[in-house]
């Protein structure tokens, strides 16, 4: 690959934006992503970026967040899930992914189930997102107060 012996900081910064890129539901072009959020950054940068993802598209560069990425673009979910799937149940939804909320909402009709308890939320780090404040209006919200791990006392704020 041609960054094989550039430095390690040259290939960080590579990757940081290449994940950043993966991660985000607000663009499907590269060119796009970086003219909005590194408009500084050298054509070099912007054109290799630009073949990573073209070589991600092309099935020659694939990472956990580039399939995640590809499958939100090109709509694997859509068809897919509601052919195989009566309901799709999402357990600790207080730590879910935007990738994957937007593909569930957008691009299934089946019913989903959200459980979690926002105040367990540990993943806001990789940018995991309370997926109960990003829920349609119309969702069903049903509250517990009860918990049969510890006791009551947990549930009061």
């Amino acid at each position: 690959h041609w960054f094989k012996n550039k430095p390690f900081k040259m290939k960080q910064a590579f990757v940081t934006k290449y994940n950043k890129f993966c991660k985000d539901t607000n663009y499907t072009n590269m060119n796009e992503f970086m003219e909005n959020n590194y408009p500084t950054s050298s054509s070099f940068t912007k054109k290799h970026l630009i073949k990573m993802w073209n070589d991600t598209q092309n099935k020659r560069l694939l990472t956990f967040d580039s399939l995640r990425k590809l499958a939100f673009v090109q709509h694997w979910f859509k068809d897919y899930v509601d052919s195989h799937y009566d309901m799709v149940f999402i357990d600790e939804a207080q730590d879910f992914d935007p990738l994957m909320l937007e593909m569930l909402l957008n691009d299934t009709t089946v019913p989903k189930v959200f459980v979690g308890d926002p105040r367990q939320a540990i993943y806001e780090w990789r940018g995991a997102i309370n997926a109960f404040d990003q829920l349609p209006e119309k969702t069903f919200i049903m509250e517990f107060y009860t918990t049969w791990r510890i006791g009551n006392p947990a549930c009061e704020r």
